[in-house]
């Protein structure tokens, strides 16, 4: 909610990605995965978005998300999905 919006939901942040209730319809689940996962591997240029569940900080996140790293990323995507 920082920086998409979802629903009705808005942010205020000057830096906006896509509406993230439309993600199921134009996204396939394994790329939305990989992009969740490390986004910066996807872009020859500097993004916002940001590694949300990086490898080398298993627990974080870890009171909405249980699980390893991968399996956080994979339970965003199943939500996003």
């Amino acid at each position: 909610l920082q920086c998409h919006q979802v629903g009705n939901l808005t942010n205020n942040n000057q830096i906006q990605g896509p509406p993230l209730n439309l993600a199921h319809a134009r996204l396939r689940p394994g790329w939305l995965q990989r992009w969740i996962a490390t986004p910066q591997k996807f872009l020859t240029y500097a993004s916002s978005m940001p590694n949300n569940f990086p490898a080398d900080k298993k627990g974080q996140y870890s009171e909405l998300f249980a699980g390893d790293p991968i399996e956080q990323v994979t339970a965003v995507r199943d939500l996003l999905m």
